[in-house]
């Protein structure tokens, strides 16, 4: 069940969620507005070919640093890595769903290719959220950190999965940081396993 704003508040306020820092006037009647984190990094290809299995073939990050206005620039086409200022957990028969803004769309940002919040996310260590950035339309755009830049959207499971979301180590489960891919750590294992 989508968690409405009194819904959301009361999961936060009896510990079940925990968004930090939190502020109530960032809840919508659906939705908590999530802000641009101090830290963005460009997707950097150095391989003409990305091998999932192979870590030394993955992008790099290059960190963005702000321009004069303290805004950064973003280039039509490239992907950036951004975190979220607020950090987030839930209690694993909660999951969640970041979405994008409109007012951002209408200007060819997409700030999510992949929205999923697994349940139990960040569950007694709090983590920002990596969004993955895509400009669209002009050659050029430029975001300011603390602007709103998703809506995370929460839902109450109704039961606590047999599994939960931080037990793999390729999972992102409470970072404190960006970083990048982990999915070789996935086949690292797997791999390992078949031997």
């Amino acid at each position: 069940m989508l968690l409405t704003d009194k819904k959301i508040i009361s999961h936060i306020e009896s510990g079940n969620i925990t968004i930090s820092p939190f502020n109530k006037k960032n809840v919508a009647p659906c939705s908590v507005k999530f802000h641009l984190g101090s830290s963005i990094n460009h997707l950097c290809s150095k391989s003409p070919l990305i091998d999932i299995k192979d870590q030394s073939t993955y992008p790099i990050l290059k960190k963005i640093h702000p321009d004069s206005s303290g805004g950064f620039i973003l280039k039509k086409g490239e992907v950036y890595l951004a975190s979220t200022e607020e950090k987030i957990g839930m209690n694993p028969e909660f999951a969640g769903f970041i979405d994008g803004t409109s007012n951002l769309a209408r200007l060819g940002v997409s700030v999510v290719l992949s929205g999923h919040i697994s349940c139990g996310f960040g569950f007694g260590k709090p983590g920002i959220l990596t969004l993955e950035i895509i400009h669209h339309s002009s050659p050029q755009i430029r975001l300011f950190r603390g602007m709103t830049i998703c809506n995370v959207l929460i839902f109450h499971l109704g039961d606590k999965p047999l599994q939960t979301y931080g037990k793999n180590s390729w999972n992102h489960s409470g970072e404190q940081s960006v970083i990048g891919s982990l999915i070789y750590k996935k086949y690292q294992t797997l791999d390992s396993n078949k031997e």
